[in-house]
């Protein structure tokens, strides 16, 4: 009786060593890492959930999860490479969140479903996540159409792109910022096929000191050589876009005068110096009458 509870009491510890490991590797988490995106995808390295759920990503607003903008599902246990595909296109290098939900609405779709949290703590991880057309690849790395633009010092009327590749004609065309994407058009310039280098764009507007613009490749399938509408131009579903800033140099004040003009100060010391000399003069004079 003795060996058999003693057998039973090793079964229990061995059960007991083994179980806690795996209970405490269920506790809900997120993993994921900053990444370059290709094809409007994230991919999440590894997400834990005693059930099934979603792993929700959410936009950044003032440093805290925002808006939704893509999901997809997670089965019961260890998910690891979880690809989700986003319903916003990024134009730039931007924050984002990957936050747990439950799956308690209706099963297999996601409808508002709760966050998880652990000890009162919502279970996500913010990440960035920056666009491919965004890197600064070599030119021979670089395939098929692209922007290259930098940041830069101008009068607030124009604006300088680095270098655009398109294997027709096309158009690069300015757009304000509208909540963080491409917004109206203030202003074009035509491009030859191959690739255009420091290519001025004059604006239909004055922009302000440290305005956030974009630079966007358009094709020319209008009037040629005029914007007017003419679509955007995607590679791999992602449109060829690059935003910067500009920063815009104060102005100056016209210098008046001639450069070869006598300073005024030693002109009025000359000027004195005349009326000693000529009061000198005229005293002499008088002594000798």
């Amino acid at each position: 009786m003795k060996r058999v509870i003693s057998l039973i009491v090793a079964v229990v510890l061995m059960l007991s060593t083994s179980l806690v490991p795996a209970l405490a590797q269920m506790e809900p988490s997120v993993e994921v890492s900053d990444q370059d995106v290709t094809g409007n995808t994230v991919v999440v390295a590894k997400v834990v959930y005693d059930q099934a759920g979603w792993i929700v990503i959410h936009k950044d607003q003032d440093g805290k999860p925002g808006s939704i903008i893509g999901w997809a599902a997670i089965q019961a246990g260890e998910n690891v490479n979880v690809q989700v595909t986003l319903q916003e296109e990024l134009m730039e290098t931007t924050t984002l969140w990957a936050m747990l939900h439950t799956d308690v609405g209706t099963i297999g779709e996601f409808d508002g479903d709760p966050s998880v949290k652990v000890n009162d703590q919502t279970v996500m991880a913010a990440f960035t996540a920056t666009p491919a057309m965004q890197e600064g690849m070599q030119d021979d790395q670089m395939a098929g159409p692209y922007i290259k633009v930098s940041d830069q010092t101008s009068d607030g009327t124009t604006v300088v792109v680095d270098e655009v590749n398109y294997d027709q004609p096309g158009l690069v065309v300015i757009h304000k910022e509208a909540d963080g994407k491409p917004g109206p058009a203030i202003g074009w310039t035509a491009l030859q096929p191959g690739k255009n280098t420091n290519v001025e764009v004059s604006l239909s507007e004055t922009v302000s000191d440290g305005q956030k613009l974009f630079a966007m490749l358009h094709s020319d399938v209008g009037t040629v050589g005029e914007f007017d509408g003419d679509p955007s131009v995607k590679v791999d579903d992602q449109t060829v876009v690059q935003a910067f800033t500009v920063s815009v140099a104060p102005a100056t004040l016209p210098v008046t005068g001639s450069d070869s003009a006598i300073p005024f100060w030693p002109m009025v010391l000359l000027a004195a110096g005349g009326l000693l000399v000529l009061g000198g003069v005229v005293y002499r004079l008088r002594l000798q009458e």
